[in-house]
């Protein structure tokens, strides 16, 4: 599963979590009548676990490096135009197998 794919989920059960709250809190409102209506409302307020903060550490971390390793293809570039690149013909076939699976 990509890091996106984890954000984007650990965002939307936050997301959930705070409407549950909500809706509790509203619920508990409506229950208790006009009592609850004379006490303060708390503000909103969005707790983060440890394993978010994590995973948004590793995510600024891989933001940080390059897509493209520059070196590697510089040097298949290289290999290309001076026409010593070697095909890794059985790597090659290997992939192609899986990917029929």
């Amino acid at each position: 599963m990509s890091i996106d794919k984890v954000m984007r989920n650990l965002f939307a059960i936050s997301v959930y979590r705070t409407q549950r709250v909500r809706e509790g809190g509203a619920a508990g409102v409506a229950r208790e009548g006009t009592a609850a209506s004379t006490k303060a409302q708390k503000p909103d307020a969005v707790a983060l676990s440890d394993r978010v903060r994590e995973v948004q550490k590793v995510r600024d971390r891989l933001d940080s490096v390059p897509e493209v390793r520059e070196e590697r293809v510089q040097t298949l570039q290289r290999q290309v135009q001076s026409g010593t690149y070697q095909v890794p013909v059985e790597d090659l076939a290997s992939r192609l197998l899986n990917l029929k699976q």
